[in-house]
């Protein structure tokens, strides 16, 4: 079991969080404890995505923001990067024949994607919450070496990584595993929902933008210990993030 965040520091924005979206504390650690029973028959190691990150100097985070359809020209500059999907944006990676080197998901994504992926080499961290328990018990078993997550109490094979939702939490992931310069592209965090969120699942907009708003200020905590950049031009601004061209972040 391992916080890999701020424990202090991450529950106080869970608070924040918990009651702003009124989440509860108990359903959230029940998923976390479900998730870890299914993880104690199939799962990775944390020492393998460790062992994945030192390949690699930079990471890139992929959101599933509506600038996603129109960034396959600065994505495919960053096959030297490690690349994180946050959950739907999987799906358009893969129809671009990019393939992330980790998924992170609540498993509201296209599933079929996602598990194409993960038996291609995606390594996959399966966020557990209150609103997501049958999929996780429908979906865990079946994916290849999967790590856990979770937003409360870590449990055997389920870490805290600290974030929220599936793009936040990949910076969340990479900052965990040691980079400290992170690129983001398709994480627009605007009024604006994107094709690849939670594709297929009806969507209440209210909700969303208040979880995207959310996203932004967890992101702005990262970005005060992190050196953190947004690839994507019609982002939101989010103070300590800056804006630069793919070829800017390349040569840092």
């Amino acid at each position: 079991m391992a916080w890999l965040t701020d424990r202090f520091k991450w529950y106080q924005w869970y608070n924040y969080i918990r009651l702003k979206l009124n989440l509860s504390f108990e359903f959230d650690q029940k998923a976390a404890d479900i998730l870890s029973n299914l993880l104690s028959e199939n799962h990775g190691s944390i020492e393998s995505l460790y062992d994945l990150s030192k390949n690699y100097s930079k990471a890139i985070v992929v959101g599933a923001g509506p600038s996603l359809e129109r960034s396959y020209s600065i994505l495919k500059q960053t096959r030297d990067c490690l690349i994180v999907s946050a959950n739907g944006a999987t799906s358009f990676l893969l129809r671009s024949k990019l393939l992330p080197n980790i998924i992170v998901t609540d498993l509201d994504g296209l599933l079929k994607d996602i598990i194409k992926a993960n038996r291609n080499g995606s390594m996959v961290i399966v966020h557990a919450h209150g609103d997501n328990i049958k999929k996780l018990l429908k979906y865990v078993p079946i994916l290849k070496n999967p790590l856990g997550s979770t937003q409360v109490e870590p449990r055997p094979y389920v870490y805290n990584f600290g974030g929220f939702t599936d793009g936040d939490r990949g910076v969340f992931i990479v900052k965990a595993l040691g980079f400290r310069i992170i690129g983001m592209i398709g994480m627009d965090l605007g009024m604006r929902i994107g094709k690849y969120s939670k594709y297929g699942v009806k969507i209440d907009k209210g909700v969303k933008i208040a979880k995207l708003e959310i996203a932004a200020k967890l992101l702005e905590w990262a970005a005060s210990e992190i050196e953190l950049y947004t690839l994507t031009p019609i982002a939101i601004d989010i103070p300590r993030v800056r804006r630069i061209t793919v070829q800017e972040f390349l040569k840092l």
